[in-house]
């Protein structure tokens, strides 16, 4: 038997309260009985079946572990690869500040080598890469945020590791958890759409002829082939050494139970090492930007000789030394807007690689504001 003796007080806005008493009025029914009844049988079995398909839209285990390294090593050996992309890049060629974070790449790699290693074929239909690597990067993004293994102050989702992953419904609930996304209240299906072709466009997507190519594709990390009729993709040789170079602290450790306290960068130090190489060898534009931000960090920290002196600086520091220079030199719009846009791209993946960090340790729940170093840039 339903105990109604149980009372609690709910707070809602004159429009929503003018809503449901009109749909209290069409039944003939009042206020607060209609109310009591609809939450019973409508509104806690529709947040039960939310639930419940929040959990179905979760990557499980073993399709993690399909991801893993250990089951995608030995499949270089199936298939030659190029040395390397044979795409030349323009000498200003340099990653979107859109693409924040370098997670999502080492992913499409491993996706990529996974459809490599299913089918056998040496090149990938273009539009079966792009769906299967959507819908992994979702099950994979809903997992790390709906799990309640992975919420707190070492949270994947609250530290920004997830960032770049599609959008995903889970995030509809997550307006307790500080986080670095927007939440903006447009249909789950606009929102869907929008998080699939943002990921797309920043991450895996692939538009060899764009001045914005893709970074798969500005890395070297993948060759493509009849790009004007049936449009198809492949690995390079350094697309499979990233995808293989180390056991991903979140794609491999989370199976081996690594605690996600000591998870404290997306990449591993081998991964991070590649993709610093991969940027100094092709993009020696994006290089530049990134020593450039090194240097002024170290070279301001360096200028406060007292034993108690904060080491890091602040991000408007960052913004007057950017400032300072030659607008075309650091974005190649020549604005400044565009170029404080580079410069939180450019911050953002240097967190990724565990160079810049944030001194204070709290939770990331805004752009950061404060940035030290980590480590150097190899050299």
């Amino acid at each position: 038997m339903v105990n109604w003796n149980i009372s609690r007080t709910i707070h809602f806005s004159e429009e929503s309260i003018r809503l449901i008493e009109e749909l209290a009025s069409q039944e003939g029914r009042i206020f607060e009985p209609y109310l009591a009844e609809k939450i019973e049988r409508v509104l806690i079995p529709t947040l039960q079946a939310a639930g419940q398909q929040n959990k179905l839209d979760m990557m499980d285990d073993d399709e993690l572990k399909w991801l893993s390294r250990n089951n995608l090593m030995p499949h270089g050996l199936d298939f030659g690869f190029d040395e390397s992309s044979s795409y030349s890049v323009e000498e200003r060629a340099h990653l979107a500040p859109q693409t924040t974070n370098l997670f999502p790449l080492l992913l499409a790699t491993r996706v990529l080598l996974r459809l490599h290693q299913e089918t056998g074929r040496p090149f990938i239909p273009y539009g079966e890469y792009l769906h299967r690597a959507y819908k992994v990067a979702k099950r994979l993004k809903s997992r790390l945020i709906g799990d309640p293994v992975f919420e707190g102050d070492y949270g994947l989702y609250e530290r920004g590791f997830t960032d770049g992953l599609p959008w995903t419904p889970i995030e509809d609930q997550m307006g307790h958890r500080p986080s670095t996304t927007r939440s903006t209240k447009s249909p789950v299906a606009v929102k869907l759409s929008n998080g699939r072709k943002k990921f797309e466009s920043n991450y895996v997507g692939i538009r060899p002829n764009a001045k914005q190519p893709g970074p798969l594709f500005l890395l070297g990390l993948v060759e493509v082939n009849g790009w004007d009729g049936q449009k198809s993709i492949r690995l390079s040789k350094d697309g499979f050494n990233l995808a293989t170079a180390a056991e991903n602290p979140i794609l491999d450790g989370l199976l081996d139970g690594v605690p996600l306290e000591d998870i404290e960068t997306p990449l591993h130090p081998d991964e991070c090492a590649f993709f610093e190489t991969l940027i100094k060898e092709r993009l020696s534009f994006e290089w530049n930007r990134m020593k450039f931000i090194q240097t002024t960090i170290m070279d301001k920290v360096d200028l406060r000789t007292s034993a108690g002196a904060e080491q890091h600086v602040l991000r408007k520091d960052l913004e007057d030394a950017v400032g300072h220079e030659d607008q075309t030199w650091w974005s190649r719009y020549g604005t400044w807007n565009s170029a404080n846009m580079d410069l939180s791209g450019v911050l953002s993946r240097m967190r990724t690689l565990g160079v810049v960090y944030d001194p204070t340790k709290r939770v990331q729940g805004a752009r950061l504001r404060r940035y030290g170093v980590k480590r150097e840039l190899t050299s």
